[in-house]
């Protein structure tokens, strides 16, 4: 039971970050770069609709969200290759 604990108290160790290290890592994850999106009625009412039963309270987060998983998997999807 001992050493159990004692992985415990290593892994957690190891989970400390150096704060130079985390502040860098927090700066690059920053949003910097607005982009504006303009919608039609139709599309407002949908998006409305989508986030209500869904209970999404933040539409900026969830459209990101969803905008971001469908570049990635485009990307993923049209990676180049060598032949």
């Amino acid at each position: 039971m001992a050493s159990s604990s004692k992985k415990v108290k290593n892994s957690r160790k190891a989970l400390i970050l150096d704060p130079e290290r985390a502040e860098r890592e927090r700066q690059a994850l920053l949003r910097r770069h607005r982009q504006v999106l303009l919608f039609n009625e139709r599309e407002v009412e949908a998006i409305d609709a989508y986030c209500r039963s869904l209970g999404i309270r933040s539409k900026a987060s969830a459209l990101r969200r969803i905008i971001m998983e469908r570049v990635i998997a485009q990307l993923d999807e049209n990676h180049p290759t060598l032949f």
